[in-house]
């Protein structure tokens, strides 16, 4: 069946584009390997690969840049993996009409680069941006600390083309900011996880790249002290793009990484005393010099008026290192939780989540996740401006959980952990941020507890009309079976 795809596909799209069995290893997904996996040189192929796959009723696991693959549920099937890599050309950059158009598999870095030297900047964040493509951060909705005042890839996003499971291509939008005619679709592809069609285009609006930026860090006593003082400085006319804060756990791993650098590259940072309770806030500021250099001042001020121990103000440099590395924390393939949880609420319950996380900082007997090697306390990373916190319990030892970045457990880590106390502590964070009219995502966790869970949470009331735009869109049900919400 191996052989008789690769051949198939290959005597389709030529043997260049087809990736040789040695490398499907590369590709896998879940614990699942592909059947065959190809590299299309163009959207033709692309949507060659998508009709002889529908016609076949092979799965289709369409892949950017490969540096979020723990997302979503375990898939039905992962008979091809579609990497859109070589489709990464600018198609069309207006710096006078702040808009540009992309081919989905361009690295977020190189059209930041490309942008920059029009003066222009896409406000995207992703992790692992020098890996992430555009047509990937669509599909997951990926964002950073700067969401706060940017939003979501969706706010930026104004025209869209699609090549459904037919191979047909359909657009949506336009290449002019005022485009508002129709349906928005670029909004009901973005964060669809690739379950609807594969993004093969899109066109967004951009801002003007910024004179300057500027950073502060500083400790507090709490993260709940740092959590209430961030959200006064967010509601400050000095406040920052984002503001994002840490424990000291969290705090003491996102330093590792940033100490390594050298030169103007090396950032060193205060932390709180270790088992302390405490926690630091990192708020980020651009615009012009002048500007910048006042807000810092004055955010300053305001945080050793609510208490901050010590601050910190970073220059342009440290800003973009410790902004670069809090994007990735957690991502990194070198550094990566055996369990992560995302909880969304609204910005003014983050400070009842932060309670409620400390008060089980000393946990008890029920609440112990059973193995040597893992950190009984969660890492905590809670962004009071958007309503998020994640909760990260690493491998004491800093080393990569498993395979697919820390999605499973190919090297027999997690093995020893207690699997039922394991989702009776998923199942009481949910019911917690569910009392707050929230939701929990689970990021990263063993395959073991995967594949007894959903890990979008609770199907929303929505659920059947979310499925029947499933089966409107992706009538043979290839792309990316099972992958969603509900299952989708």
């Amino acid at each position: 069946m191996v052989t008789s795809i690769t051949q198939q596909l290959a005597d389709l799209l030529g043997p260049d584009n087809v990736l040789p069995q040695d490398r499907l290893d590369e590709y896998r997904v879940d614990g699942l390997t592909p059947q065959a996996a190809v590299r299309p040189g163009n959207r033709h192929q692309i949507g060659e690969t998508l009709a002889w796959a529908a016609s076949q009723n092979i799965g289709v696991f369409p892949r950017g840049g490969g540096t979020q693959l723990v997302l979503g549920n375990i898939p039905n099937q992962v008979d091809l993996s579609l990497d859109l890599g070589r489709c990464n050309q600018i198609l069309d950059y207006q710096p006078s009409d702040l808009t540009v158009s992309v081919e989905s598999g361009i690295i977020l870095d190189v059209l930041q680069r490309e942008l920059a030297q029009g003066g222009k900047f896409l406000p995207l964040e992703a992790p692992m941006s020098h890996k992430a493509t555009v047509g990937g951060i669509l599909a997951c909705s990926a964002s950073g600390p700067l969401r706060t005042a940017y939003g979501l890839p969706r706010d930026w996003l104004i025209g869209i083309k699609v090549a459904g499971s037919q191979g047909f291509e359909t657009k949506a939008g336009g290449k002019v900011v005022k485009n508002v005619t129709g349906y928005d679709l670029g909004k009901l592809y973005t964060g669809s996880m690739g379950t609807l069609g594969v993004i093969v285009e899109a066109t967004f609006k951009l801002t003007p790249l910024a004179l300057d930026s500027g950073a502060l860090w500083a400790t507090f006593s709490s993260t709940e002290m740092g959590a209430d003082s961030g959200a006064q400085l967010l509601r400050h006319t000095c406040a920052p793009q984002g503001l994002q804060v840490v424990d000291e756990l969290a705090g003491r791993r996102l330093t590792q990484r940033l100490n390594q650098g050298t030169g103007e590259g090396r950032v060193v940072l205060s932390l709180p005393k270790p088992g302390s309770g405490g926690a630091a806030l990192a708020a980020f500021f651009s615009g012009r010099n002048r500007a910048v250099r006042r807000k810092l001042q004055e955010a300053a001020q305001l945080l050793r008026d609510k208490g901050a121990s010590q601050i910190e103000i970073l220059d342009s440099t440290q800003s973009s290192a410790l902004l670069r590395n809090l994007t990735d924390l957690g991502w990194d393939e070198d550094m990566t939780p055996l369990v992560g949880l995302r909880i969304s609420v609204r910005p003014s319950a983050v400070a009842p989540v932060l309670r409620w996380v400390e008060e089980r900082s000393t946990p008890g007997p029920e609440d112990v996740l059973s193995h040597d090697d893992l950190e009984s306390r969660p890492s905590i990373v809670a962004d009071p401006g958007f309503g998020s916190v994640r909760l990260l319990w690493w491998s004491k030892t800093d080393q990569s959980s498993g395979s697919e970045h820390g999605a499973g457990s190919s090297n027999g880590f997690g093995e020893g952990l207690d699997y039922y106390r394991l989702l009776m502590l998923i199942h009481r964070v949910r019911s917690m941020a569910r009392d707050l009219g929230g939701s929990v995502l689970v990021e990263h966790v063993p395959l073991a507890i995967k594949a007894q869970i959903d890990v979008w949470g609770d199907p929303p009331e929505g659920i059947e009309i979310m499925r029947r735009i499933k089966q409107k869109l992706d009538p043979a049900g290839i792309l990316n079976p099972g992958r969603f919400v509900g299952g989708i």
